[in-house]
């Protein structure tokens, strides 16, 4: 029990001594300027929109600079220096199927013209889409099929941007490329709020908005539900070990990660809130053994034909059974191969946070089925 309370301590003298608060955004200016994104500032100019996407591993820089001026309209003079987009944006590759999902949730799927790596789409109507051809198949995102990348006609190629990588020879081809660095936000709403720029992108600002501000309200909700729930002590908050070992290492979600703020909002004490950076961390065995050796419970995500087991996991690695949420048959998992759990994830993070308080903190919201995590079968 000690070291339990012990842990708990940690994420909150991490979140301490920050200097800065993980859910706020580094803000922009006017109607567009993002409250829960730090990555991206929206300006609102005259006769055009300046978007400007900060280096999520250099936060003092900037990755990329947006001109978004309206299709019909005239150059404005003596705009800044920047890659200028035509707005609404017709036609679009995305290398990421995650970033096609926010496209098809705005309603503006009939604007993609070509996706990379289409096998992992869980939406029907854009696999249908790539089957009869109308969406191309541009190939692996880390080398995409340029040719098939010209064909589209695409105006727009939306990316995810890696630490000291490029994007190779489509940088050279004179499509603007927008670097949708989403995925590394702190907090989940600020990676959620992205969809206000897609909103931009493609015209549909209003309906962006209406998405974002219905996410936020319900995650909030379930967020302070929960925080009144613990203050009030009709609630603890259970030692969390989360995700499994892979090629002899543990990534875990980093403090300044949007995962990590996830599971402190549903209520969870994370033991890896001392962990600096955003992302991923990888651990030896080793430290999550000895940091999660005592934890209440265990979630995990997997890809696989297959249910995983408990006996699949021992068969994967014996010394998993050194865990007490093993022996006390209190693991979660979700099979991403079988679900839209990256897209949720992403688009509707008050979904995936309402599924983990049910795990946490069983009773505390109405009853009602997991959605995408659920005990493992033995």
């Amino acid at each position: 029990m000690r070291l339990k309370n012990i842990l708990c301590i940690i994420p909150v003298l991490a979140a301490a001594l920050s200097c800065t608060d993980p859910a706020a955004g580094t803000g922009g200016y006017g109607k567009n300027a993002p409250e829960y994104a730090s990555l991206i500032e929206i300006a609102d100019k005259d006769g055009y929109t300046e978007v400007s996407v900060r280096n999520p591993w250099d936060t003092a820089g900037l990755l990329h600079k947006y001109i978004l001026i309206d299709r019909d309209s005239p150059v404005p003079a003596g705009i800044p220096a920047g890659s200028i987009i035509r707005t609404p944006v017709e036609r679009a590759v995305t290398y990421s199927t995650i970033h096609a999902a926010i496209i098809e949730e705005l309603g503006k799927s009939d604007k993609i013209v070509g996706i990379c790596e289409p096998q992992y789409l869980t939406s029907a109507a854009l696999k249908k889409a790539v089957r009869e051809g109308s969406i191309a198949d541009c190939g692996n995102s880390v080398s995409p099929n340029i040719e098939r990348i010209i064909s589209t006609q695409a105006e727009v190629l939306i990316a995810t941007p890696f630490q000291n990588s490029s994007y190779g020879a489509a940088e050279k081809i004179g499509i603007p490329i927008i670097e949708g660095a989403d995925y590394m936000e702190r907090h989940p709403l600020g990676r959620a709020e992205w969809i206000r720029f897609f909103g931009l992108l493609f015209g549909c600002p209003e309906k962006a908005d209406s998405i974002f501000r219905s996410t936020e309200k319900r995650y909030t909700g379930i967020r302070d539900s929960v925080s009144a729930a613990i203050s009030a002590g009709k609630a603890a908050r259970p030692l969390l070990m989360a995700e499994k070992r892979y090629g002899g290492l543990w990534g875990v979600a980093a403090r300044n990660s949007y995962m990590a703020a996830m599971y402190r909002d549903a209520g969870a004490c994370y033991p890896f809130g001392d962990i600096e950076g955003g992302g991923s961390a990888q651990m030896s065995f080793e430290t999550i053994l000895e940091r999660c050796i005592n934890a209440d419970i265990w979630i995990f995500k997997y890809a696989s034909d297959e249910p995983m087991t408990y006996n699949g996991l021992l068969a994967e690695y014996p010394l998993y059974a050194e865990f007490a949420p093993f022996t006390d048959r209190n693991i979660y998992a979700c099979n991403t191969l079988g679900t839209d759990y990256y897209e949720v994830v992403a688009i509707h993070p008050e979904i995936i946070l309402e599924d983990l308080v049910r795990i946490f903190h069983p009773g505390l919201l109405p009853e009602k089925g997991s959605a995408y995590f659920g005990p493992l079968s033995l």
